[in-house]
């Protein structure tokens, strides 16, 4: 399938085309209008096919740390095609890049009846988030609110991840030379050391 996966644009009448398609997950007229509203300023990473945007991932920042996922759609013919999580990948290395460290997502919560929910609580679940908690203060008692989040860890440098293998080598052998650290490890490595002295 040829997709692609971009950023830098709004694209708020491809988000109404999608959302429009997709009536069991967006149903609720205001909320699909405040969408296509926030798709107009919100950052944005599309999945154009041709010249059809199949899938889109609006983005808010709450802190230079945390973010949120606003809205992930896709074309309901090409779900379960790997659609949807390319663009949450992508999102979140740009994420990462950036330096926030936690990304949220908000989905209708398990104690309401919804086959398509369980499946989209599912899909974020398999891409590592994780159920925080479940609240009705959100969107009203009749909509359940499920807030799940992900971590969001820098990759590890091979060399990095090279010097904790050497270092579970050694502890085998008796020995405890702590490897380099890098500058965010100062304190751990600092305690770690005072606590064998």
């Amino acid at each position: 399938m040829n997709v692609t996966i971009v950023s830098g644009e709004q694209w708020p009448d491809a988000t109404a085309r999608l959302l429009r398609d997709l009536p069991e997950w967006f149903g609720i007229e205001q909320s699909v209008l405040n969408y296509i509203d926030a798709a107009r300023t919100l950052p944005s990473t599309a999945a154009p096919r041709n010249d059809e945007v199949v899938g889109v991932c609006l983005l808010r920042r709450h802190t230079p740390v945390a973010a949120e996922i606003e809205l992930l759609a896709v074309r309901r013919a090409l779900h379960r095609q790997g659609i949807g999580r390319r663009l949450v990948r992508a999102v979140e290395e740009h994420l990462r890049d950036s330096g926030v460290q936690l990304l949220q997502v908000k989905t209708f919560g398990p104690s309401g009846a919804s086959e398509e929910y369980a499946r989209t609580r599912a899909f974020y679940r398999s891409i590592g988030f994780i159920p925080l908690e479940e609240r009705t203060d959100i969107w009203g008692p009749e909509n359940p609110c499920l807030i799940s989040v992900k971590p969001l860890r820098r990759s590890e440098p091979a060399e990095r991840h090279n010097c904790r293998s050497k270092l579970a080598e050694q502890r085998v052998l008796g020995e405890y030379a702590l490897p380099p650290v890098h500058e965010d490890e100062a304190p751990i490595r600092s305690r770690w050391a005072t606590m064998r002295a």
